[in-house]
């Protein structure tokens, strides 16, 4: 991304992480440029916010505050940690536009806290969003303090794999979502998902979706 480290995003002068977790989540507004997120899962009472910034405004470099983002997301909770991870989840509906995971692993759900969930985003993605508007999301285990979403990663064949470190397994340790999904579900319940085998990373902790079926 040409000219980025000539360019400063200038956070609020608020007591929160500004830009504790970045997120290259590649060309979502179609410009050519490769576009930056950024959030602090501990602003709004720890509802969380995540910025998300277009590449061409960063390759002019100098001051950027946070009113030029192009899109920002913020949690409709206190207490959920938006922002624990961004990842471009590359084209999962096949529209030719890239899609969004946000993690916000703090997530509270039947009085457990630290379930954790992932919002996904079909792009492109512009205007001031509460997170309860985004195309799907996909929640924790209820039954544990698991922090699913506070890692996201995608794999070179577009495999988006999320990390719930503190979860416990039984002997299937891995799930696979297959084709486009909408809505909300819970990690575990039938729809939509299809358990399988070991765990690949060796942590016991990682779920995966695939693209393009």
């Amino acid at each position: 991304m040409g000219g980025l480290a000539d360019a400063e995003i200038v956070g609020d002068e608020i007591k929160i992480e500004f830009a504790s977790v970045l997120g290259d989540v590649g060309d979502m507004n179609g410009d050519g440029y490769g576009d930056l997120m950024v959030s602090a899962p501990d602003a709004d009472h720890d509802a969380g916010t995540a910025w998300l910034f277009s590449g061409a405004v960063l390759a002019e470099g100098g001051a950027i505050g946070l009113d030029e983002a192009m899109a920002v997301v913020t949690g409709e909770e206190e207490g959920m940690g938006l922002g624990t991870s961004l990842t471009s989840a590359g084209d999962l509906n096949m529209d030719g536009e890239l899609d969004l995971l946000i993690g916000a692993a703090w997530t509270r759900l039947d009085r457990c806290d630290d379930v954790g969930s992932v919002t996904l985003w079909y792009g492109p993605i512009s205007g001031n969003l509460l997170s309860d508007a985004a195309d799907a999301l996909i929640l924790g285990d209820s039954a544990q303090e698991g922090q699913f979403g506070y890692a996201a990663a995608v794999t070179a064949d577009g495999t988006v794999a999320i990390g719930a470190p503190m979860m416990e397994f039984g002997d299937d340790e891995a799930v696979v979502i297959e084709g486009v999904f909408g809505g909300s579900f819970e990690i575990g319940s039938a729809g939509g998902f299809s358990w399988y085998g070991e765990d690949t990373w060796g942590d016991g902790a990682v779920y995966v979706l695939h693209a393009g079926y």
